[in-house]
Formats: C-alpha cells, structure tokens, sequence
C-alpha cells in the first residue's frame, strides 16, 4: 500500500483557463495577497507582484480518482475558485472549508445557496475549533465584513484512514508560505 501524495502547483484557480494574473503580495503579510490590474497599481517598496497562470480545478486534478477534502481562503475570489471546480464539488462532494467575507460577495446569499444544494450541512468553525451550525442568512447578516471560516459536508460523510490512501486533499490560498 502506498501513502498519499501531494503536490504543489502554482497557479490562479479560476472558472475558466485564462491568460496569467497578477498576485500582489504585501511585504511581510503575504497572507493578504490579492489580484491586481497591473503591477503599476502597486508600489514595489510595499510588496512584490507575481505573474500567475490561471487554471480550472476540474482539469487540473482530473486524472486524481477521487477528491476527499478542499480548503480555500482566496481573499474574495472563492466564487470563481468554486465556478473552476463544480465537477469536483458535484462528483466527489469533497468536505470544503473556504473563508467567507459577506461584504466581498456582489451576491453573498446567492453564493451560499449555490454551494448548500451541494452540501447538506453548513457549520463555522469557531475560535475553539469547533464546528457550530449556522444559517446562510446568519452568516451574511452577522458579522458584516468579518471573515468566517466555513465548513461544508454531507451528514454522513465519514472520512477515515482507509479512505485516505486512495484519494486526494487540495487547498487554494493566496496565503505566502
């Protein structure tokens, strides 16, 4: 028996393949990357631009045989990371934590209910690490630009170690590291 593998790829998770990007990342909070117009837009003296190709999940990992977990923190760009993977999400219903912001979304009730007619359960992991159970409209309503760190699952979707060794975890962040 083999263990898993992973690998790590350097690219803008996007709905669609697409001419590069470019990731602007802030000298000492990388973490706060972003996408920019143009490098010109930036001062060098604050951070450092990147040119980033950009790819759809989907094809990405499409010879992987099975996806078990996903975690995204894409600073606002989750709706198009999540449009880029829908085989995936439909597929393989892969538990999903993503970062959610309510004030970055030009439909944020929209975007919930696009991803719980996949998933049946929603929940926030809290500041203990704890899974809580919420509500789309307590998320887009409480806590108005605040981040949410938000779990996405099946009621019974047990994932062990003997599931594991023949599947596949991906994250997206623009997270530096």
């Amino acid at each position: 028996m083999s263990a898993p593998t992973s690998a790590i790829i350097r690219f803008c998770l996007a709905p669609w393949w697409r001419t590069p990007v470019i990731l602007y990342a802030p000298h000492g909070e990388p973490k706060n990357g972003t996408v920019v117009s143009s490098s010109d837009v930036v001062s060098p003296e604050l951070g450092s631009t990147y040119r980033v190709p950009q790819v759809r999940l989907d094809e990405v990992v499409s010879e992987v045989p099975r996806i078990d977990f996903v975690k995204i923190d894409a600073e606002g760009a989750e709706e198009g990371v999540i449009a880029g993977m829908t085989g995936i999400l439909k597929r393989d219903r892969p538990g999903l934590i993503l970062e959610f912001n309510a004030a970055r979304y030009r439909d944020p009730a929209g975007f919930l209910d696009q991803l719980q007619a996949i998933y049946s359960r929603m929940r926030y992991i809290d500041y203990s690490g704890d899974a809580v159970t919420t509500t789309a409209s307590q998320v887009v309503s409480e806590r108005w630009g605040e981040d949410w760190l938000l779990y996405f699952d099946l009621l019974s979707s047990p994932v062990g170690p003997e599931t594991l060794h023949e599947s596949s975890v991906v994250g997206c962040s623009t997270k530096g590291g």
